[in-house]
């Protein structure tokens, strides 16, 4: 299958504290996973490097073949989004009830992806 999401040997150090260190990971096209830990383990710093608010010390970070590593948040979103640009529904489908802005959007969701999506867990 095709990677979305790719990270190699990816490193953060706070001053002497290690936070993430050489973390390879590789997400599937129409995949989803979580990111199970205790405090302080280094979750919320991964996703943090991920999406750009954090600079890793070291490695890479790729998005459909693209290395993003050096990109800030804002070019990793533009990226992102033309990526995954879709005609949407017309804000005036979802608008009676938040119930019924959920099912649409559950809806659409299924919809766009065509399939069904695997969960997968990894600690």
């Amino acid at each position: 299958m095709t990677s979305l999401l790719v990270t190699e040997g990816l490193t953060k150090h706070f001053a002497g504290l290690v936070a993430n260190e050489a973390i390879d990971f590789d997400l599937e096209v129409g995949s989803i996973r979580c990111i199970i830990g205790p405090n302080g383990a280094g979750k919320t710093t991964f996703i943090s490097m991920i999406s750009g608010h954090q600079r890793p010390t070291s490695g890479r970070i790729i998005y459909k073949g693209e290395d993003v590593t050096a990109l800030s948040v804002v070019k990793r979103a533009r990226i992102a989004s033309r990526a995954n640009s879709r005609p949407r529904p017309s804000s005036t489908t979802c608008r009676s009830t938040t119930t019924s802005s959920s099912r649409c959007s559950a809806r659409v969701a299924r919809e766009a992806s065509g399939k069904h999506v695997s969960l997968k867990c990894s600690i």
